[in-house]
């Protein structure tokens, strides 16, 4: 059997929802959590989908839930998020652009 990737969300705005399904359509992947700053945003999100919610990357990464993330934080964050993320040593991909 082959282990499934744990992948989370960070942002919880609109196109997490298009991204939560992408992800649980995959078989290899397991969407185990999200995070954003608005942590009320977080809690509905994870709740409607039976994963854990975060208020911060840091606490994610804390709590080795996950393998890979996708950032989907308004366009400013996405540089910041994304290199935190690799710095903690997790897969990324970021909504575009990359960086302003």
């Amino acid at each position: 059997m082959t282990k499934r990737t744990r992948v989370g969300i960070i942002g919880a705005g609109y196109i997490s929802d298009w991204h939560a399904d992408a992800i649980s359509a995959t078989p290899q992947a397991e969407l185990t959590c999200v995070v954003d700053t608005n942590l009320a945003a977080a809690q509905s999100f994870a709740n409607a989908r039976g994963i854990t919610a975060f208020g911060s990357v840091q606490d994610m990464v804390a709590a080795n839930v996950a393998d890979a993330v996708h950032v989907l934080t308004p366009p400013e964050y996405h540089r910041a998020v994304a290199e935190e993320c690799i710095k903690s040593g997790l897969h990324v991909l970021v909504e575009k652009p990359v960086a302003l």
